[in-house]
């Protein structure tokens, strides 16, 4: 077995304190890079509604009830849960939050079936009642 002086041993450390942090640094980059954000227009000055905010979820439902300590909404009579990273969309802004949304609101959302915690919001897009979808709900 080598053994090292502690010269050796303080470069050696220096090296891994200056190559560790880059290390993670890139690492994030790159996921960064990987998860790209989904596109969503939002209204334009006038308010008009432009068409993929609408289009994005695969599923439609009226939200009902919002249990914070569980944090888990219920939609159409299903449980889903959500975390700080379910994406929460509305017209006006791309980062809003389940909490603010009111109860009987139609909204669309995508979820993942996951064994251990059931369905899970990834994300959830507040439907204007003006819209069209309102009509072709997922119930």
């Amino acid at each position: 077995m080598k053994k090292f002086n502690l010269k050796q041993i303080q470069h050696i450390l220096l090296g891994i304190f200056l190559i560790f942090p880059v290390m993670i640094i890139s690492t994030n980059v790159i996921a960064a890079e990987a998860i790209k954000p989904i596109p969503i227009d939002l209204p334009d000055k006038l308010g008009n509604n432009k068409t993929n905010f609408l289009g994005n979820y695969k599923k439609t439902g009226v939200l009902t009830k919002i249990n914070l300590g569980e944090r888990s909404v219920i939609i159409s009579g299903k449980k889903y849960n959500y975390g700080l990273n379910t994406k929460v969309y509305t017209q006006q802004s791309n980062f809003s939050s389940i909490q603010l949304i009111k109860q009987g609101t139609t909204v669309g959302f995508n979820f993942h079936q996951n064994d251990k915690s059931g369905r899970f919001l990834s994300e959830i897009w507040v439907i204007p009642k003006s819209s069209s979808l309102i009509n072709n709900l997922d119930l």
